[in-house]
């Protein structure tokens, strides 16, 4: 009965070591990003005469135009 139990204790002891082993590496690729978030990087001005918007993206200085009537952004042509 004794070697019966020391089994049930040494498996429950190996169980625990591989969860503790399996946990440590899990927690890598649990990493938390407490950046800037996304939604804070672009910036909406509006002309006067609201008939024209831009966004702009103050991470990467890229600038949109968007036009009131539609809801698409105009791209722009290059000259």
């Amino acid at each position: 009965m004794k070697n019966l139990k020391d089994n049930i204790i040494g498996m429950f002891a190996v169980i625990g070591i591989m969860t503790l082993l399996m946990g440590s590496y899990s927690e890598q690729s649990q990493r938390v990003n407490y950046g800037t978030p996304e939604s804070h990087e672009w910036e909406m001005i509006i002309r006067d005469d609201a008939s024209v918007a831009y966004m702009v993206n103050k991470k990467t200085g890229e600038v949109r135009k968007y036009d009131a009537n539609s809801s698409r952004y105009i791209i722009p042509k290059l000259n």
